[in-house]
């Protein structure tokens, strides 16, 4: 009996320890499968797609504002982050997000990309996009300063581009590239050259012309006849111009219209002289001999 008993103690702990061994081996195993998936796991994550970047609007011209969108998927639906970069123009947000917004202020061909990551992965993608010219046009009539008469056959002039006013006075410059600080000229026989600054932008914009007739000015003395003694106090007149003399004769006329002209010079106890002149631009030297009465 008491052999039978040694033996039934020793097939317990045999069992027992058969017992411990598949236990450890389920452990083990399950430690190795656990890994195998979590390495497996991060395997199989999947860099985003890009679709397409769209533009709006899709044909974009300079100087305007162009709203980049990209079309993007992951599979695994990992959240994606956006960077946007181009060697010109200025992006919203530092070229971040999606969309954004993209200013250009010149026209040409560009290259655009666009860099999406999960955090993981990155995937990049490229597209090449022409930026058009923007053109606006400038118009109005023409007029002279004085009168507000309409003048025909006036020269405008700006960046290059030029035409002649039309019969009614107005004139007309399209297809200008938009642009800051352009010059502005106008040229018309009689009348001085207008200059003036402006800035075209997209569409019409419209400027009327005031052209000034060019002038001259008269410069000269005014002497008694007979004893060639300077005359003060002439009253010396052309066209609507007029001054005096000073105590040494000496008289300026300014801005006298240019052509052909009749000129006045009247003292008290002189008899009123008068003759013709022909004004040029610039100055002109004319002295005056008057009579007694």
């Amino acid at each position: 009996m008491k052999l039978i008993q040694r033996k039934h103690f020793s097939s317990n702990n045999m069992y027992k320890g058969q017992i411990m061994r598949v236990i450890f081996f389920a452990i083990l195993l399950g430690s190795i499968f656990i890994s195998g998936c979590e390495e497996s796991s991060d395997a199989v994550n999947a860099a985003p797609t890009i679709e397409e970047i769209i533009f709006s609007p899709a044909t974009p011209v300079n100087n305007t504002t162009v709203t980049l969108n990209t079309v993007a998927t992951d599979v695994d639906g990992d959240s994606l982050s956006y960077n946007w970069s181009a060697i010109v123009g200025s992006f919203s947000n530092s070229g971040t997000g999606n969309p954004v917004s993209w200013y250009i202020d010149e026209p040409g061909t560009v290259e655009i990309t666009c860099i999406v990551s999960d955090g993981k992965e990155i995937t990049s993608k490229s597209v090449t996009v022409a930026i058009g010219q923007q053109v606006g046009s400038i118009g109005g009539y023409v007029y002279d300063n004085d009168s507000n008469e309409l003048l025909a056959g006036v020269v405008v002039s700006l960046g290059g581009y030029s035409i002649t006013s039309q019969n009614d006075g107005s004139y007309l410059i399209q297809d200008i590239p938009t642009r800051f600080n352009y010059q502005l000229i106008a040229t018309f026989a009689g009348y001085e050259t207008y200059t003036s600054t402006t800035d075209i932008y997209e569409g019409e914009r419209t400027r009327d012309l005031y052209l000034v007739k060019e002038t001259g000015y008269f410069t000269g003395y005014v002497y008694n006849s007979v004893t060639n003694e300077p005359v003060e106090s002439a009253h010396i007149t052309i066209e609507n111009h007029s001054t005096y003399s000073g105590s040494n004769g000496f008289y300026q006329l300014n801005s006298v219209p240019l052509g052909e002209r009749i000129r006045w010079a009247m003292r008290q106890g002189y008899a009123t002289y008068s003759d013709t002149v022909q004004v040029i631009s610039g100055e002109t030297l004319y002295d005056i001999y008057i009579e007694n009465n």
